[in-house]
């Protein structure tokens, strides 16, 4: 209840639940699981309206974030420690393909303009694009622009700097 900020009921979003996204049309809740066991790690996804779990699909190992097409006809999952993007139709829930991107995809994000998905590898600095054509998604490697990479692995070093990684024992966090 937003109101009272009670909590009236509960549901089951699967193993280890992590990332939420709702589809731009509202009909779905899509939930990232990140299960420890490769059977349970993937997306469940829930119909908004009854609450009910629709579907349940193993996508691949690790994390996994979701980006949704803006007309909520394609869902893209990151499968972190399997490399690849899952590509859903939404209409059907079925899993279309399981696409390679690179050993360690971090992150997607959806251009409606493009009408492609990208997503970033977080291992090689690298950004793949996926062209949502129909049923097919095609990755295109983006050229590595040397000043990116700089700023990559700087950004990085200040993120392990920050979480007390790598820094003296004396000015660590414990």
């Amino acid at each position: 209840d937003t109101e009272t900020f009670d909590v009236k009921d509960e549901v089951p979003a699967g193993k280890e639940p992590t990332r939420i996204v709702m589809q731009p049309d509202q009909k779905y809740l899509w939930i990232g699981n990140n299960a420890k066991e490769e059977a349970d790690s993937g997306v469940t996804v829930i119909d908004a309206r009854s609450m009910k779990i629709v579907m349940q699909a193993a996508t691949g190992k690790g994390h996994h974030e979701i980006a949704i097409s803006p007309d909520s006809r394609r869902a893209f999952v990151t499968n972190r420690d399997s490399g690849t993007v899952s590509v859903f139709d939404i209409g059907t829930l079925k899993k279309l393909k399981d696409i390679p991107t690179g050993s360690l995809p971090l992150s997607v994000a959806y251009s409606k303009l493009a009408n492609t998905a990208y997503v970033s590898d977080g291992k090689d600095g690298s950004i793949a694009a996926m062209l949502s054509l129909g049923a097919s998604a095609e990755v295109l490697k983006l050229p590595e622009d040397p000043a990116l990479r700089k700023l990559y692995e700087e950004r990085r070093e200040l993120e392990r700097r920050a979480e007390g990684v790598g820094a003296p024992a004396h000015r660590r966090q414990d």
